[in-house]
């Protein structure tokens, strides 16, 4: 009798794995699917540092959005200041290996995005700099110092260093937009 119910136990047991296996979690393709709002862009420097800004629209009550859909089309819509119009570009979209490639995007061109976090809710891509962009920041971190010269008063000329940060990548974030 302790065998049946033993034998009994591992039935279940195994029926409830295999009703558990990761086919039931949903594919990259369909999480990508629908409605992204832009929730930040940044940059990622030459050290590894992030640096996320949050995206600032034109319009302040609603954000901006792309939209993976059916057919692989993407749409962009982008608000005017009055809120109530978008200017709307379409170009394609494809996904492998972890990578979203974009034909005709207004924002990001014709490029590879990188899917750094991809959830229900959130999605982050970084692509590369094609020249890595270098921007001078004073307080940075250190990638290279310039000299710079400071005018304080005619004829007072102070030396200053400033930081030029190296950026290898461009960061984006969304968020989902519930149906």
């Amino acid at each position: 009798m302790k065998k049946l119910k033993m034998v009994a136990f591992a039935i279940l047991a195994s029926l409830f794995v295999v009703s558990c296996t990761k086919d039931d979690e949903p594919t990259t393709q369909v999480l990508l699917s629908g409605k992204w709002e832009f929730m930040q862009t940044g940059n990622i420097d030459s050290t590894g540092n992030e640096t996320l800004y949050n995206w600032i629209g034109e319009c302040d009550s609603k954000k901006d959005y792309i939209q993976f859909l059916v057919g692989n089309v993407l749409r962009e819509s982008y608000y005017y200041t009055n809120c109530t119009q978008t200017t709307d570009y379409n170009g394609t979209w494809s996904f492998e290996d972890k990578t979203i490639t974009v034909v005709n995007s207004e924002i990001f061109d014709s490029k590879n995005l990188e899917i750094v976090e991809l959830t229900a809710t959130t999605l982050k891509v970084k692509f590369p700099y094609r020249n890595n962009k270098k921007i001078v920041a004073d307080g940075a971190p250190k990638d290279s110092t310039v000299p710079v010269k400071e005018t304080v008063s005619p004829g007072v000329v102070i030396p200053v260093k400033e930081t030029v940060v190296t950026y290898t990548h461009e960061v984006y974030v969304f968020s989902k937009v519930a149906n």
